[in-house]
């Protein structure tokens, strides 16, 4: 791809990237009402659920906004090429860390949740805890192996700069040796999050419960 074309797949990439990422925490969010607020989760209707999720949509159209302003500006050199790197390390600390960090504090508020409810026995709320304290270190673990090798990356790529290597060299190391890597551990991220989700989600685990069942007694 010639140079335009690239940085408007650049763009594309990032806006749906934004807000695969931020729909994980959406689901996050809706899996923390259904469980530390049961009667509030009943309000919960499918039409509600798409508003949040236009919301995550428009979010990422006005930061994908700025991030083709970044891109604009590097095209008519109003930015130094250090300065666009910098800037593109900012932008992917944001799409990395920040939806992550919305979800390990969801999952760290259900637990303290659960443990005040008086709805459910004793034994309940651990045996709950223990579910989600698996399904949390499951996507904590995905989501290192697949974030480290990008943000590695970038934080190489400024590094490049910063030594005062060519733009050439870091270019042509960078972009074309790693892009495929790092690509393929951002679809990873984001193709396994939502998996782990469904099949620690009741409706699954009680069909594991099931099969488990039929297994044993055959």
């Amino acid at each position: 791809m010639g140079e335009q074309a690239w940085n408007m797949y650049g763009t594309v990439t990032f806006y749906f990237l934004h807000s695969a990422n931020f729909h994980i925490v959406l689901i996050a969010y809706l899996r923390y009402v259904f469980i530390t607020k049961p009667l509030q989760s009943v309000k919960i209707t499918t039409k509600s659920v798409l508003k949040m999720s236009g919301g995550v949509w428009f979010a990422g159209i006005l930061t994908g906004s700025l991030y083709c302003f970044r891109i604009i500006m590097e095209l008519h050199e109003n930015i130094t090429a250090k300065n666009s790197v910098l800037i593109e390390l900012i932008f992917g600390i944001y799409i990395a860390f920040v939806p992550f960090l919305f979800i390990v504090v969801l999952h760290i508020i259900k637990i303290f949740k659960l443990k005040k409810t008086s709805y459910l026995s004793p034994e309940q709320p651990s045996s709950i805890s223990r579910k989600m304290s698996l399904m949390l270190f499951v996507i904590i673990v995905i989501y290192l192996l697949s974030t480290i090798p990008l943000l590695a990356n970038m934080i190489l790529h400024l590094i490049c700069f910063l030594i005062d290597f060519r733009l050439t060299e870091c270019q042509f190391f960078f972009f074309y040796h790693n892009i495929s890597v790092t690509s393929l551990f951002l679809l990873l991220n984001n193709a396994v999050n939502p998996l782990i989700y469904f099949f620690f989600s009741p409706p699954s685990l009680k069909v594991l419960r099931r099969i488990k069942q039929c297994c044993t007694k055959s």
